[in-house]
């Protein structure tokens, strides 16, 4: 939680504990992740199944700058009855080729991405960003139905961005590129894109995992009570029963090269300072 802690975005209960909320957690995964090299990276924020309503035909190659919480003032040029002052996306990640933002919510199948919100700092971000680059959003976790829900998301969004501009924008479909993905899928890409025979990745990728759980991210699938009734007494008194109702690809946090935590440095689910 590095960067959120620099960004003075961490917030603290009253016992001096930092609480465990959205910011805390883009931190927690998209620090690492920045740590990756530019190609698994690349692969990962460009897999085609985040961006389904315009699939990438073409990859960045490099990654220039990850910047978290850039502080944006309001483009001059927007109609007047908007009274914006600024923006604040989570992330920023600049490519050789394009600029993608990252809007992050705290809860998977939750419906708190707002088209506006998206809308608002990708308008900034084209203006800020003025050497021609295009502009891409990439909204994490916040939807209950993507597959329904991000067509809608995209509708408002361009909406808005027509309110906007007031006749500048360019308000075909594809000019506004949308993309989605919840924190456990974003798990799941980054486990298939790393190599599982480089210790380095492996200990990267525990420390993913380990950061989802502790902000409640369900990496497995539930375990049903219809499915331990078909298991044996002495099998779900075992320590390990709860392997038998793990998914099949998801492995167990701690591969070759794993890293360890003390046992008390997590509480009640609190991370300390």
């Amino acid at each position: 939680m590095l960067h959120a802690k620099l960004h003075g975005k961490l917030r603290y209960d009253a016992e001096g504990n930092a609480k465990l909320l959205e910011d805390s957690l883009t931190s927690t995964v998209f620090e690492r992740l920045a740590y990756l090299p530019d190609d698994r990276l690349i692969a990962i924020l460009f897999d085609p199944s985040l961006w389904p309503l315009h699939p990438p035909l073409i990859l960045p190659v490099s990654v220039e700058s990850v910047t978290f919480w850039p502080l944006w003032a309001w483009p001059k040029t927007t109609t007047p009855t908007v009274t914006r002052r600024s923006t604040e996306p989570d992330l920023v990640i600049e490519f050789d080729d394009r600029i993608l933002i990252v809007e992050a919510k705290r809860h998977d199948e939750t419906p708190t991405q707002f088209g506006n919100q998206l809308a608002d700092e990708w308008w900034t971000a084209r203006h800020k960003f003025a050497d021609g680059r295009p502009v891409s959003v990439l909204a994490v976790s916040g939807l209950r139905d993507p597959k329904r829900e991000l067509e809608i998301l995209k509708r408002d969004a361009l909406n808005r961005l027509a309110a906007l501009s007031r006749g500048e924008f360019d308000d075909r479909p594809e000019t506004f590129d949308l993309g989605y993905v919840s924190w456990r899928d974003l798990y799941l890409l980054t486990r298939k894109a790393l190599s599982h025979d480089r210790p380095e990745q492996n200990r990267l990728l525990e420390d993913i995992g380990s950061g989802l759980i502790r902000h409640g991210v369900r990496l497995t699938e539930p375990c049903w009570l219809d499915g331990m009734q078909k298991m044996d007494w002495s099998t779900l008194k075992s320590p390990f029963a709860t392997d038998h109702f793990r998914r099949s690809d998801l492995p167990f946090l701690g591969l070759q090269g794993g890293m360890r935590t003390c046992p008390n440095f997590f509480r009640e689910g609190i991370f300390h300072d």
